[in-house]
């Protein structure tokens, strides 16, 4: 049972198992600021925790292990309120599961390794509730088709590209979509033979 009442950056390069003992939190930040838990191994990782209740507070979680992490049976992955999911490098696999908060909670590409997104981190339902960002140059390519939630500025491009490839992206407003200065390094693009569809209203202005 580990508490950090301020910020704390924590790598771990091994596997990972959340417990508890009864009437504490397995896993809790207090106070100000975040706890963030880095999956940084050379080998995969596998990541255990059978009650995602026993992660308390915003504690951030990040993959950065080209290796990729392995969801344990059983395990659910908790992105809580506050917290933010980064997928740096690598990609989850397993049986387990990731699940966002339903008030705020936010995906992050931050890598500069290319990768494609997946059900993982970002699944058709239940995705992140706050904001999905790519931020740090790569290109990331959709994996299936998406529909954003109709929150401004839900999906934020800051430095990479979302490239579509042979899946639809569908804005349901069009403030849902943030790419400040957009450029041939900072975009969405129709690389196949998927659309981006964004719905406007079919009332006729007087």
């Amino acid at each position: 049972n580990t508490s950090f009442t301020a910020t704390a950056v924590i790598n771990v390069s091994g596997n990972i198992t959340l417990t508890q003992t009864a009437g504490t939190a397995g896993l809790e930040h207090t106070s100000t600021g975040s706890t963030t838990i880095i999956l940084a191994g050379r080998l995969s990782q596998t990541f255990t925790c059978a009650t995602p209740g026993i992660v308390v507070g915003p504690v951030n979680f990040r993959l950065n292990n080209s290796a990729g992490a392995v969801l344990a049976a059983g395990t659910t992955l908790p992105i809580n309120n506050g917290a933010t999911l980064f997928r740096t490098n690598g990609a989850f696999s397993g049986t387990g599961t990731i699940t966002f908060n339903a008030t705020a909670s936010t995906l992050n590409y931050d890598g500069s390794t290319n990768l494609t997104s997946t059900n993982y981190e970002w699944p058709a339902t239940g995705a992140a509730t706050t904001q999905i960002i790519i931020s740090g140059g790569a290109t990331i390519t959709l994996h299936a088709n998406r529909t954003l939630k109709n929150t401004a500025n839900y999906l934020s491009i800051t430095s990479g590209i979302l490239a579509l490839g042979n899946n639809n992206l569908t804005l349901p407003a069009a403030n849902t979509l943030s790419v400040i200065a957009p450029s041939a390094s900072k975009m969405i693009a129709t690389n196949g033979t998927g659309f981006l569809i964004h719905t406007i209203s079919t009332t006729v202005p007087t």
